[in-house]
């Protein structure tokens, strides 16, 4: 099984998180609309098109924890590749405990699946 869950912490204030879905077509495959909550209360969701094939950009500020839901669901069976990654200027941060500097996963998904990824992301000043 691929992981479906990243982890960010220690992120500088003003990083930005950038997430692209591609590997399908919105004929094999809808991505439901991302959905971010902030750890101040502040809620947001994102058209299809801002996604896939993206990369949808969101804007890291600090006091805030950052919880990001995609959810992949399937109208036929494909596979979705998924690509996320924090970036600070030119530069970019790893997942904690890895190596590779952005999360990658490819999620299969069958006729009629709904299947969800999630990333966390705590910023600091």
């Amino acid at each position: 099984m691929s992981s479906r869950i990243g982890f960010w912490s220690a992120v500088p204030d003003g990083a930005k998180l950038r997430v692209s879905v591609t590997g399908t077509t919105k004929k094999t495959l809808v991505t439901a609309h991302p959905f971010v909550l902030r750890g101040d209360g502040v809620e947001q969701t994102f058209p299809d098109d801002q996604i896939q094939p993206g990369p949808l950009e969101i804007d890291l500020e600090h006091p805030n924890t950052y919880s990001f839901f995609v959810d992949l669901v399937y109208t036929t069976s494909g596979k979705a590749d998924v690509t996320a990654e924090v970036v600070s200027g030119k530069k970019r941060i790893p997942p904690d405990g890895s190596d590779d500097t952005q999360f990658e996963t490819t999620v299969a998904g069958s006729q009629g699946q709904t299947l969800g990824l999630t990333f966390f992301i705590v910023t600091t000043k």
